[in-house]
């Protein structure tokens, strides 16, 4: 009887672990299917991306008292670098609401350089080698060619206050 009890959890976990089907989760994202390289925000809204971006989306709610600041006119005068895991849910949670920020300031998010890594931060043929990325999303703004500030992982406060914080030092 004590060589069955242990059999028969370790069959359970087996058949377990066999039924799941990851392709069937709503998050899951096959390696093959993950960005790598330079893409258009536009690529999100397929499939596997539009389950989690069009529902991060569609639930944020804007903070427009701060997004209404003048001082947020500043980032038309901004190059932004966005470095994103397609796999990370950081990434999941802060891109699609950094995407609704931007289309509420009519901000022209083709002006934006949109990289996706692995998980090792790596984007061939691409500049994230010098960006110095550890962690993901990694939003880096920029004036004139130099680097004003970086918003990485989560924002301090909000995405809409930092960002303002970050424009109202030029």
């Amino acid at each position: 009887m004590k060589k069955i009890l242990p059999i028969g959890v370790l069959l359970l976990i087996i058949s377990n672990a066999l039924a799941w089907n990851p392709a069937e989760s709503e998050t899951y994202i096959p390696l093959q299917d993950t960005i790598i390289g330079y893409f258009d925000f536009e690529e999100l809204q397929n499939r596997p991306y539009n389950v989690w971006y069009q529902t991060e989306y569609d639930s944020y709610s804007l903070d427009t008292v701060t997004l209404n600041n003048e001082l947020i006119n500043k980032l038309e005068e901004v190059e932004m670098i966005v470095v994103i895991g397609t796999w990370c849910s950081d990434s999941q949670r802060e891109l699609p609401r950094l995407i609704k920020i931007l289309n509420y300031l009519k901000y022209d998010t083709q002006n934006i350089i949109a990289i996706g890594v692995t998980r090792n931060k790596k984007a061939p043929n691409t500049e994230v080698d010098e960006l110095n990325i550890k962690y993901v999303p990694t939003i880096i703004l920029k004036y004139e060619g130099k680097e004003i500030g970086r918003i990485i992982e989560s924002p301090e406060e909000s995405l809409e206050k930092d960002i303002l914080s970050i424009v109202s030092s030029i």
